[in-house]
């Protein structure tokens, strides 16, 4: 065999039918007796997409369409002194009923359709097995497909729904009258999605139509303003039945974005009942009503569920309090979830944000300077009493520390956030907690290494420093 004197590029494709994808057993080359996706070298000046439509035709007869590009991997065939790139893409068959014809019988035995735990047994186990009154048939894998299933531990690759011109799948975005919801609306319907965009009153949903038609739009997506407020269940319904109306069976709904919340920054000693449930229901019931309702349509699709969280879910500060809970909850409710659904092709990914550049941040920052959040304290206590009059001395302090302490921060862009929930939304192996900017990832690191004892402590000592 000649000398390998570089890399090739080889692509392969994840021919889809309903749950099951096409492999061939090859033939009479390298890998003789192993089990391979559809695929073939990447020719000079050939796109992905164009390549594995080639290959597959060529190979099997098939023509495939929603072509969208997967993952890669490094393979290294030391034994055969061979270098491959490997380009794993996915596709649909055009006819769901045409069967692969051996078009290339020198280089291909058979071709079969298998579900990824059918080829994952067959690969993994080396013999004939039987598990759950079922023979599982051993198929040994070609080398690009076992560098596969080991750099993703077995996992499969998700279906990602990437808007194409004759695709434009739909997905709905709660709170996209500021910040990262309206940059995210904006972002996923220049990219060809259908995106259902949840606003609160009329002159916001008018103001997102006038902005987007002032953008290119090349792509032909679109951008559905909705009334929807998320604590009201009668408007999550109506949301739902507008956009099953909408859509129809042509357009398969594939994401929901969870983004709208509530911000409120009290002391825990006067936070009122009221404070608490409104924030809980904004910033969490209303994710559990809206997954919930949605939840059977992203099953259908394979589509995927986004929670906006927030650093504060485990950053925890003084006079966050209720916000921080709300965010720990939607946390540990977005792992359970995607625990629960991990067998449905549904995922469920967490964004977890520090501080965004947005007009609820000024808004906040605004508040904490005036103190416009903290006008309930004096009404709390009666100012007469020298104790109490203490209290709201201490108060202002930790107020007036938060407050510089949030204003120092720089603050990130919407667009980065946006580039989150966009990878989160496509990716075949997304991950499952995003830390966005640069503040949310330097203070994971320092939790993760300090812990939550130093971590507590060196805050305190930080708000201390900033309030004296």
């Amino acid at each position: 065999m000649p000398e390998c004197t570089h890399p090739l590029v080889g692509v392969g494709t994840f021919v889809m039918r309903g749950n099951k994808f096409l492999i061939g057993k090859r033939k009479g080359s390298h890998g003789s007796g192993s089990w391979q996706l559809p695929g073939g070298k990447l020719e000079f000046g050939e796109s992905f997409e164009d390549c594995a439509k080639r290959e597959v035709l060529e190979e099997t007869n098939l023509e495939i369409t929603n072509v969208i590009y997967q993952t890669t991997t490094n393979d290294v065939m030391t034994n055969e002194n061979m270098h491959y790139v490997g380009i794993f893409m996915r596709a649909e068959v055009v006819d769901m009923g045409a069967d692969p014809l051996v078009m290339e019988p020198n280089k291909c035995e058979c071709w079969e359709w298998v579900t990824w735990d059918e080829f994952i047994k067959g690969g993994i186990t080396g013999t004939e097995n039987i598990q759950d009154g079922k023979i599982n048939k051993y198929r040994p894998m070609f080398h690009p497909m076992e560098s596969l299933i080991i750099t993703r531990n077995g996992q499969k690759p998700l279906k990602a729904h990437v808007p194409t011109q004759n695709y434009h799948p739909a997905v709905l975005i709660t709170g996209t009258s500021v910040g990262i919801g309206r940059e995210t609306a904006f972002t996923l319907a220049k990219l060809g999605y259908t995106v259902f965009a949840g606003v609160r009153k009329k002159d916001d949903a008018d103001d997102l139509i006038a902005a987007f038609r002032e953008c290119d739009n090349p792509k032909e997506g679109c951008l559905n303003p909705i009334i929807l407020d998320v604590t009201n269940k009668d408007h999550i319904q109506n949301a739902y039945d507008h956009i099953q109306s909408t859509i129809g069976h042509e357009i398969p709904f594939v994401g929901l974005i969870n983004n709208a919340a509530l911000v409120v920054y009290l002391p825990m000693e006067i936070a009122s009942d009221d404070a608490f449930l409104n924030s809980f229901n904004t910033n969490y019931f209303s994710i559990v009503n809206l997954t919930k309702k949605f939840l059977p349509l992203l099953r259908e699709s394979g589509g995927r569920v986004i929670n906006m969280g927030s650093i504060a879910a485990w950053e925890n500060s003084a006079i966050m309090g209720i916000y921080s809970a709300t965010k720990a909850a939607v946390r540990v409710m977005t792992r359970i979830w995607r625990m629960e659904t991990k067998e449905m092709d549904v995922h469920f990914a967490l964004i977890e944000p520090g501080i965004i550049v947005s007009r609820l941040n000024d808004q906040t920052t605004s508040n904490f300077r005036n103190f416009k959040s903290f006008s309930s304290l004096s009404d709390y206590y009666s100012t007469s009493q020298e104790a109490n009059s203490k209290v709201i001395v201490e108060y202002e302090k930790l107020y007036k520390a938060v407050a510089k302490c949030s204003e120092n921060f720089r603050a990130s862009p919407t667009e980065i956030a946006a580039d989150a929930i966009l990878h989160a939304l496509t990716a075949p192996y997304p991950k499952n907690t995003y830390y966005v900017g640069l503040d949310a990832k330097v203070l994971a690191s320092v939790n993760w290494l300090l812990g939550d004892r130093v971590a507590e402590t060196v805050q305190s000592k930080v708000l201390s420093f900033v309030s004296n």
